[in-house]
């Protein structure tokens, strides 16, 4: 049986198990564009690294923050054990409709200290984790958007948008600004959205990189 290996890390347990290494920008892309069709952006957040996958046609370009944690699955994880709050919190988080404190987005750990600081002057809980849930998005677009409009469809991939449903939200707030300041049309909550299994895409396009056999073994994305 055909074994396909994807995902930071990849390739050195794609050669001890004897399976296929397959790039994640490429399984990402190739899942989004099978059960997306009509994404011209995708934009996924993994455990250690962040990427924006453009695409046009047939053809996606894509960015990608693979040397920095700040922004990804595992600042959201630090930053969460260091403040003492279980993530089903964050799980169950509804982003407050006023801005929330501004704190870094350029390194998890000075975010991690802006967040503590937050807490001891009595900030309630519920605004500080809007706040990291903010300075994820924020990041992500300075690193890795470098300009582009981001059209919609947007599509949001990855454990950290398939397990805390408020982060959706940011991005849909910090989108519709940057649209509206481009004249780019939009305004339905599809616009931005999180597909069912969003965590497993990238799994599901490293099986779709190779014959049928991997085709049919593929997971129900739908």
């Amino acid at each position: 049986t055909p074994r396909f290996v994807t995902g930071s890390g990849g390739a050195p347990l794609a050669e001890a198990l004897g399976a296929t290494y397959v790039h994640e920008v490429r399984a990402v892309a190739l899942a989004a564009r099978a059960f997306a069709p009509d994404a011209r952006t995708v934009i996924e957040l993994g455990g250690q690294d962040a990427k924006m996958i453009h695409v046009d046609g047939a053809t996606f370009s894509s960015e990608m923050n693979e040397r920095c944690a700040a922004g990804t699955g595992a600042t959201l994880d630090r930053c969460l054990y260091r403040l003492g709050i279980d993530a089903s919190v964050m799980a169950g988080l509804l982003v407050l409709e006023q801005e929330p404190p501004l704190i870094s987005a350029k390194c998890g750990v000075f975010a991690e200290t802006d967040l503590v600081n937050l807490i001891k002057s009595g900030v309630p809980e519920a605004r500080v984790l809007a706040s990291l849930l903010d300075a994820v998005v924020r990041g992500n677009l300075a690193v890795l958007a470098r300009g582009r409009s981001l059209p919609p469809k947007v599509l949001l991939l990855g454990g950290p948008h398939a397990f805390f449903p408020a982060l959706a939200k940011v991005w849909r707030s910090h989108l519709a600004v940057r649209w509206r300041d481009r004249d780019i049309p939009h305004g339905t909550e599809d616009d931005v959205r999180v597909p069912p299994h969003a965590e497993y895409f990238a799994a599901e396009g490293a099986l779709r990189s190779g014959d049928s056999l991997g085709r049919r073994a593929g997971l129900s994305l739908v």
